[in-house]
């Protein structure tokens, strides 16, 4: 289990781990980074590095932080996740 901060930002849960931003979208079918490859919760993740014409630079323009990575549906399947809003924590689990 790997306990992440989060906050919202401009209405947008951005989580928080080792210096990234991940963007988590429960809407999003695909998750988008700036590489293909790269490590969450331990695992090494195979991503598009644009869906649809959104990249991780747009996010961040429109966002107005910088997003690492989107998290989208086709990730977060992979997990158990719990939510703690009193601390605003997740707690992601395999």
């Amino acid at each position: 289990m790997q306990i992440f901060r989060y906050e919202l930002i401009n209405g947008h849960v951005i989580a928080k781990h080792d210096g990234d931003h991940y963007l988590i979208d429960t809407g999003s079918p695909a998750s988008v980074a700036a590489e293909t490859n790269f490590t969450f919760v331990g695992k090494n993740h195979i991503v598009q590095t644009d869906f649809l014409g959104v990249t991780v630079e747009s996010l961040s323009s429109h966002i107005g932080v910088k997003i690492d990575v989107l998290i989208g549906a086709d990730l977060l399947n992979d997990f158990s996740l719990i939510v703690d809003p009193r601390i605003s924590e997740f707690n992601w689990e395999y």
